[in-house]
């Protein structure tokens, strides 16, 4: 429950939702991603339907937590580290009469079997950090499944929890700051081409690559892959890309050329439905009106071939 000033204030920084991926414990983002995030480099998760309903569900379930027996109330604030204001957090709520910070998370029964041990590393590195920025050691993790599944974890930190917590994040920061990338992973792979931008330069496999290239090549060549042999495709273009960086051409010791990866050509992409908008706001009704008759048709509807036939 962020406001979008909040949001914005998050841009360059670590919040607690983040950090998880930034030390390489979430399923939806890794370290890589996330140092290129923080640099502007990549967009950070686009907010989708489910995101926005899931949000706005946030105070109900709030709600529904303090029906058993609580009394949290909404966490306004952001909090920011004294010693590293790249650290922030955004708390769901707390319980001041018990000192019990609470992090809602809507799951959802699709995503209930991830949660079959309790919360996954992520949600935990995310509710250690905002016990660590509120100094509040207790945190209610309330997980809501759908129906009438409501769940709550309770959980406790050390302060030797939020010291590991905080090296590590640190640890992080020192690749933001000496501006090197941390390792890729083959998570990463759908986003390599965004991450490396095309110099138009060559560079020699080596014989591991090489042999990545061509077992590629074999493996694609077939008319349907199996399970096993699409996760060979995928490890070796993962590592070839990985090696070729931001070279577009990979050749052999004999100078074959054996893969490229080139940038296509750049285009031009308008968004038509925020000039519509933009013109919306400039023009009165009836103009708006007098537009929408001259560039509106009547598109005539196909002929449907159905089997009304029954057994």
């Amino acid at each position: 429950m962020i406001t979008e000033e909040q949001r914005l204030f998050k841009r360059g920084k670590i919040g607690a939702s983040s950090a998880g991926a930034c030390l390489g414990h979430s399923p939806y983002s890794t370290p890589a991603q996330e140092f290129e995030i923080i640099n502007g480099n990549l967009d950070g998760p686009k907010e989708t339907t489910a995101m926005r309903v899931g949000s706005h569900m946030e105070a109900q379930i709030l709600h529904e937590y303090n029906l058993l027996g609580f009394n949290a109330v909404p966490y306004e604030l952001t909090i920011v580290h004294p010693d590293e204001p790249r650290l922030i957090c955004h708390c769901d709520g707390k319980d001041h009469g018990r000192d019990v910070l609470v992090e809602i998370k809507n799951v959802g029964p699709n995503a209930k079997s991830s949660w079959a041990l309790g919360p996954p590393s992520h949600v935990k590195i995310q509710a250690c950090m905002q016990s660590m920025l509120d100094q509040t050691p207790r945190v209610d993790i309330v997980g809501y499944f759908g129906g009438n599944d409501l769940r709550v974890y309770d959980e406790t930190y050390t302060d030797a929890d939020w010291g590991q917590l905080y090296d590590a994040l640190i640890d992080f920061l020192g690749y933001v700051d000496r501006g090197e990338r941390p390792p890729l992973a083959k998570a990463d792979l759908p986003l390599l081409d965004k991450m490396f931008h095309d110099d138009g330069r060559s560079v020699q496999a080596t014989p591991a690559i090489e042999s990545y290239a061509r077992n590629l090549h074999k493996h694609k060549s077939r008319l349907k892959a199996t399970k096993d042999q699409m996760g060979h495709i995928e490890e070796a273009e993962f590592e070839i890309k990985k090696f070729l960086g931001a070279n577009s051409t990979l050749v052999s010791r004999e100078g074959e050329v054996l893969y490229t990866w080139k940038a296509g050509k750049e285009k031009k992409i308008v968004d038509w439905e925020g000039m519509v908008q933009d013109l919306k706001s400039k023009i009165n009704d009836k103009e708006w009106d007098h537009l929408l008759d001259i560039y509106t048709t009547t598109k005539e509807a196909s002929r449907r071939f159905l089997c009304k036939l029954k057994e």
